[in-house]
């Protein structure tokens, strides 16, 4: 699984697949970072539509990473975290 694809729903394993050490890590420090909603609207509102953001370009504004970003992709895991638990609250509710 590519962690830093920009599919926001690549976070879960599909059909029970195992994730690498590296995933497991990456999807830990999502959830960390998912409750810090704080943190993840200023990750995300430093983006524009594109998810190009200034530390992603050089002066000029040439792109230098393809967007989305590692910040800005971890920001959208997070959220997606965010939005998974509110569901599972609502439905226990």
């Amino acid at each position: 699984m590519n962690t830093f694809s920009s599919d926001t729903r690549a976070h879960a394993p599909v059909g029970g697949a195992s994730l690498t050490a590296s995933e497991r890590e990456y999807q830990r420090l999502a959830a960390a970072v998912a409750d810090w909603p704080v943190l993840i609207r200023r990750i995300l509102d430093q983006h524009d539509a594109t998810g190009t953001c200034r530390a992603c370009t050089t002066p000029g504004g040439r792109m230098v990473i393809k967007a989305p970003c590692a910040p800005r992709f971890l920001a959208m895991q997070a959220q997606v975290i965010n939005y998974e638990r509110a569901e599972l609250i609502g439905n226990h509710q």
